[in-house]
């Protein structure tokens, strides 16, 4: 090996140990996320055009009532709430939820994404609500490159679910695979993320209990 190859070398690892833990965290995330074809990562990725507004309510992190409104405006930022001077802003941290135009907008915490360790202190994010079931809800995150459903449990928690066919196999047969039809349509690759409304109707229909979360490393392919 060279001198110059060997400067470089020593240029990089030291370029490594410098960048902060997590920043490292942050990108391994990313390349978790792109393994699997989806580049979402929480607040780093979400759309910052992402704007909705229109009359509604809202929900306080600290009460549970609903508050109406005549002018909101949701967006990466929070929850604006009327306009002019007189308005005033909510942090994602600050409201639970919001209706806007008759869209539900729900703030979750400590999402799973895939290839990366569940983080209690993590940013909380936003996502719409499209279907509801008293032991599921599933989600649609807004990312800057498109949609990315979230299925939420009872106790809060929630997981992305992966839309490339084979991950999407894999984490399904992680959370319905006891469904014994459910299990062969997915093993004989007759149902994808299409089709997943239908699946956890199905599921839940067979089992009324409710969904068994599975731990989350058996939730996602692993990194081949």
């Amino acid at each position: 090996m060279n001198e110059k190859s060997t400067r470089n070398r020593a240029l990089l690892l030291l370029l490594f140990l410098v960048i902060s833990a997590p920043v490292r965290a942050q990108i391994g995330a990313v390349m978790a996320l792109a393994r699997i074809g989806t580049s979402v990562a929480i607040n780093s990725m979400m759309d910052q055009t992402f704007r909705i507004n229109g009359s509604g309510g809202y929900q306080l992190t600290s009460a549970g009532e609903w508050v109406p409104a005549e002018r909101l405006e949701l967006s990466s930022k929070g929850l604006m709430i009327g306009k002019g001077k007189a308005a005033r802003e909510l942090t994602l941290t600050d409201f639970s939820q919001t209706i806007i135009r008759g869209d539900t907008f729900a703030i979750l915490r400590g999402v799973q994404f895939p290839g990366a360790a569940v983080d209690p202190q993590a940013a909380p994010l936003f996502a719409k609500r499209t279907w509801h079931h008293p032991q599921a809800e599933l989600y649609e995150f807004v990312s800057g490159s498109g949609a990315v459903p979230l299925l939420r449990f009872p106790d809060g928690s929630a997981v992305m679910v992966p839309v490339k066919k084979k991950e999407f196999q894999y984490t399904m047969l992680a959370l319905v695979g006891d469904h014994p039809t459910l299990a062969r349509q997915l093993q004989a690759n007759e149902l994808s993320s299409v089709h997943l409304r239908e699946i956890l109707r199905a599921y839940l229909t067979w089992k009324p209990a409710g969904l068994t979360k599975p731990a989350p490393t058996a939730l996602y392919l692993p990194e081949k």
